[in-house]
């Protein structure tokens, strides 16, 4: 098990850039894992990011834990979100 996961780690460069997420920061997420699809509109019209949630804990350094304002928790990747920054005007 360990000599295929360095065979992978090969594969990764040193250089690929980290996702750096910190407790309380805002995340949006996947809308695949925010929540069940709309089987009522096509795929192609549904939003790719949800609602922003809040990072709750940090379980590893590319797992977290999310919630959104109903304190539903989440473990998601790190693959899985993107920083929230708001509207500015």
């Amino acid at each position: 098990m360990r000599e295929a996961a360095e065979k992978v780690m090969a594969y990764v460069p040193a250089s690929a850039p980290q996702a750096q997420f910190k407790v309380e920061d805002a995340v949006l997420l996947k809308t695949p894992f925010a929540h069940k699809p709309d089987t009522s509109v096509s795929r192609k019209l549904q939003p790719r990011w949800s609602q922003p949630f809040r990072v709750t804990e940090e379980l590893s350094s590319s797992r977290f834990n999310v919630a959104n304002s109903d304190s539903v928790i989440k473990n998601v990747h790190a693959d899985h979100m993107k920083h929230f920054f708001g509207r500015t005007r």
